[in-house]
């Protein structure tokens, strides 16, 4: 067995859903502690940021206020 390919494959199923710049949406309500405000499901905003393959992403708000959150990859939605 080609272990090398082996791990490359499961490298390959871990890609990103999102590249940095794509537009997203909470899929739930996130309380940001740092300014002690929650962001809405729905809200808007945009990848700046991604960590270990897409398990989390930095994703910058400028609605309904303006903060930078990371978000786990399963809290967004395109």
């Amino acid at each position: 067995m080609d272990r090398t390919r082996a791990s490359d494959d499961s490298v390959k199923s871990r890609r990103s859903p999102f590249k940095e710049l794509d537009g997203v949406a909470l899929a739930a309500p996130i309380y940001v502690t740092a300014i002690a405000r929650e962001l809405p499901a729905g809200a808007r905003g945009a990848v700046v940021g991604a960590w270990r393959h897409g398990d989390a992403f930095d994703v910058e708000f400028t609605r309904p206020f303006e903060c930078i959150v990371t978000v786990r990859s399963e809290g967004l939605v395109a």
